[in-house]
């Protein structure tokens, strides 16, 4: 990576030389990604006197990009470095303007850690390349007249390379990530959200066979209260696409994508006039979550693919069923989260998380 240092002195000026590292970075989200930099780098000053001063460091350093908006490929750049000189070279002319250089190696600042502060900004030139420029602000070098002691303050210009796509492109998809790009797809330009209403049937089947009717109808009740309120929030604050409801008692008709007669009303009655020809389809219910390990949360509102198979990030597959945004005033679309039920929030959040997906990955906004 191309380095070039500021005049730290009137007696110095800066030379143009090379540097080369390795980066290690994570994206958290698409506009969010920290990273992890090793580098060698020098700095090298000609004196006025055709001398010659290099400093060899290696560069630790730790950076936060930021992309500001979907609609800008601009990525902002702040980070910390710490730099451990390896040493300085002083060349000088033999006397002679053709008579080569004559070096001279020190190590009397061998060791020596700077720190410096970075700020810049990283643009695409292509799918796998990124050109950028960073100012590093010193922090703790000694900048005086005709010395180079430490690292001092420095423009930096370069461009870097990200190998995992440069593998990624000579491997071939597997099966299951072809299904998961397809089923992320599947709410875009006709696709629909089918709404399961859950019953805990099992445990009413042991109710009802123990004698305990009254039981099972408590238990009925209270989950009809719940899908009813489903259903409403869903009605009220479900936006994205046109979206219907089933029992899950229905659910092997979803499967084999038979929707005669399937559907419900917002009485949770059968009603054969309300017809659904899409071809794509994804499915939510109060559910749980499966997390690495084996261990799940419970209560939760989670979106699954046609094989009711739980959804994968970055798709956004779960929406906590908890008192969400108490105590906020507004969340996106201007309605009031202090005056929804938790159910109506989640819907309400879930709405919006699908609409920042497809604009951020697919640049798709709802017809």
């Amino acid at each position: 990576m191309p380095v070039r240092k500021k005049l730290p002195a009137d007696s110095l000026s800066g030379i143009v030389k090379p540097g080369a590292g390795l980066f290690v970075a994570y994206q958290i989200a698409p506009w969010f990604r920290p990273q992890f930099e090793l580098e060698y780098s020098s700095l090298t000053f000609k004196k006025i006197t055709d001398e010659r001063i290099t400093n060899n460091y290696l560069d630790l350093g730790f950076n936060f990009f930021v992309t500001p908006g979907n609609q800008t490929n601009i990525t902002l750049n702040i980070g910390w470095m710490a730099s451990i000189t390896q040493g300085t070279i002083y060349r000088k002319l033999n006397g002679a303007s053709l008579g080569g250089l004559s070096s001279k190696y020190s190590n009397a600042n061998t060791g020596r850690v700077d720190y410096l502060f970075s700020a810049g900004l990283a643009f695409p030139a292509s799918r796998k390349i990124d050109l950028f420029a960073k100012y590093h602000f010193a922090l703790t070098a000694i900048e005086a007249p005709n010395t180079l002691t430490g690292k001092t303050s420095y423009l930096q210009f370069g461009l870097s390379l990200n190998l995992n796509k440069f593998i990624s492109d000579n491997q071939q998809p597997t099966a299951e990530q072809l299904r998961r790009q397809q089923n992320n797809k599947a709410l875009m330009d006709g696709g629909v959200l089918l709404v399961r209403l859950n019953y805990p049937l099992n445990t009413m089947k042991r109710l009802t066979q123990s004698g305990d009717d009254h039981g099972a109808l408590a238990l009925k009740v209270a989950y009809d209260s719940l899908n009813m309120q489903l259903i409403r929030a869903f009605k009220t604050f479900y936006t994205f696409t046109p979206v219907y409801f089933f029992m899950d008692d229905q659910s092997d008709k979803v499967l084999n994508h038979n929707f005669d007669s399937l559907f419900v009303n917002e009485l949770m009655q059968y009603d054969p006039a309300i017809v659904c020809r899409a071809e794509n389809f994804l499915i939510a219910e109060v559910g749980y979550v499966e997390l690495i390990g084996g261990n799940i949360l419970d209560n939760m509102l989670v979106v699954l693919d046609p094989q009711f198979r739980q959804m994968r990030s970055p798709f956004p597959y779960s929406i906590t069923n908890m008192k969400l945004f108490e105590g906020s005033k507004r969340y996106l679309t201007g309605i009031d989260g202090t005056k929804l039920s938790s159910l109506e929030k989640n819907v309400l959040v879930l709405n919006q998380r699908l609409i920042s997906f497809y604009l951020e990955y697919y640049g798709y906004i709802q017809k």
